[in-house]
């Protein structure tokens, strides 16, 4: 893979994953010198994770202990929950997908694939704030649960039909506001589907 401005040039071996497989070349040549506009920026992100599932979960109770993926907290319309695995060592967590940073028409899309990936037909975006609270899950579960970090940026293929295996996105532990969670309504259950889990 090459990328490059008008004023460097950086060669990368093909999968490269570390910038020591990388040379860059300046040219300071390049327009009369150096030119702010033409720098290269890098955002480094934590890639080590990836999502192993994704879980549609309220907790219409109150209630915020117990085991995350079991039938407890599962429904067809509440927040996105997903589940982290680090690739490294293996060790798994949940995470809450940001919708504020994805565009609406493409949450739509992420949200059919969702709910078509749980044994549903359809599927239906809301933001957090637009979800009753007992079709969500509560800042407390969040805290309970230890969930920290969230997925957001999401970038998909056009008709995208496999979130987790099509998608690229980025894992952050920023703080935010939880009413910036996506939220999903599936609707009509088809047959058993099998468990990403």
């Amino acid at each position: 893979a090459v990328v490059s401005t008008q004023s460097t040039g950086t060669e990368c071996e093909e999968g490269a994953t570390s910038s020591d497989q990388c040379q860059l070349t300046p040219n300071y040549n390049a327009l009369g010198g150096c030119n702010i506009d033409d720098t290269l920026v890098i955002h480094c992100t934590a890639n080590n994770m990836e999502i192993s599932s994704l879980q549609v979960l309220a907790n219409p109770d109150g209630s915020r202990g117990g085991i995350i993926s079991g039938p407890k907290y599962r429904t067809n319309h509440g927040t996105v929950v997903a589940t982290l695995t680090n690739l490294e060592t293996g060790d798994s967590h949940y995470s809450l997908v940001r919708a504020s940073e994805s565009e609406d028409s493409q949450l739509q899309e992420i949200a059919a694939a969702i709910c078509a990936d749980l044994g549903y037909r359809s599927g239906t975006y809301f933001a957090q704030k637009e979800m009753s609270p007992t079709a969500r899950v509560s800042c407390g579960f969040v805290k309970e649960q230890g969930i920290e970090t969230y997925v957001s940026e999401f970038s998909c293929p056009a008709k995208v039909s496999d979130v987790i295996k099509s998608c690229a996105y980025m894992v952050s532990e920023e703080p935010w506001d939880l009413e910036e969670a996506m939220a999903v309504k599936c609707a009509g259950k088809r047959g058993p589907q099998p468990s990403r889990d």
